[in-house]
């Protein structure tokens, strides 16, 4: 993440241990500060061409900041207001001139990625509690590339989960095309899991990929 579309999720984080999870939607600007801070703290040698890459490195760092700040408190998106979307529409422009030249699918996109915005009415109404009636723990999607499969994970109270998984083709450097051909509810240890013919799908283009963020754009026209 159309009956239910759990199309690839929106500005993302990748599930590493650097980044602790600070709740669902939060802010991690705190964790990317710390993680810097740490770095430069550790300096012993002054690399001469350190303020020449540094401060390309500095304002990458600022920018992603900027990002995790326009969406702190929206709940993931599905609380947005139209300029606070409008706010992190703008935010996210100066990471995506950036990756004119990254290709993700050739690796950096394989990996388990959180989600912390989106734009997805579908994922929203979850949100919102308008599905099922119960708060949402975790949202996230795993790509693995090299098995060309995705699979998509909404965590619910109460030990529910919701998965749907899907066989992935890479079109481009940037974009993969995938149709879901299951579904599973998850209650505790109980699991139906259903199979699907062609189910619902599409193309997510990721827009800008890092070691720890991706911004991803779908055939729908939400930001992912």
């Amino acid at each position: 993440m159309r009956a239910l579309q759990l199309n690839a999720s929106a500005i993302s984080s990748r599930n590493f241990p650097t980044y602790p999870r600070n709740g669902l939607g939060h802010s991690r600007k705190q964790c990317l500060r710390s993680h810097s801070a740490c770095k430069a703290g550790a300096k012993s040698f002054q690399n001469p061409l350190g303020s020449l890459f540094g401060g390309s490195r500095r304002k990458l760092t600022t920018l992603k900041e900027d990002l995790l700040t326009s969406i702190d408190g929206t709940n993931c998106g599905a609380s947005a207001s139209p300029e606070e979307a409008e706010q992190v529409d703008t935010a996210v422009q100066p990471l995506e001139a950036r990756s004119v030249n990254m290709q993700p699918t050739s690796g950096p996109l394989t990996g388990r990625w959180r989600l912390e915005y989106t734009t997805e009415a579908d994922v929203h109404a979850f949100l919102n509690r308008k599905l099922l009636g119960l708060p949402v723990v975790d949202i996230g999607q795993e790509i693995d590339l090299p098995s060309q499969r995705i699979t998509n994970n909404i965590d619910l109270a109460a030990g529910i989960s919701i998965q749907a998984g899907a066989p992935l083709e890479i079109s481009s450097g940037q974009r993969i095309a995938y149709f879901f051909d299951w579904f599973a509810l998850k209650i505790g240890k109980f699991e139906l899991k259903v199979p699907l013919k062609k189910g619902p799908g599409g193309w997510t283009e990721a827009t800008y990929c890092d070691d720890d963020m991706r911004i991803m754009r779908n055939s729908r026209g939400d930001l992912l």
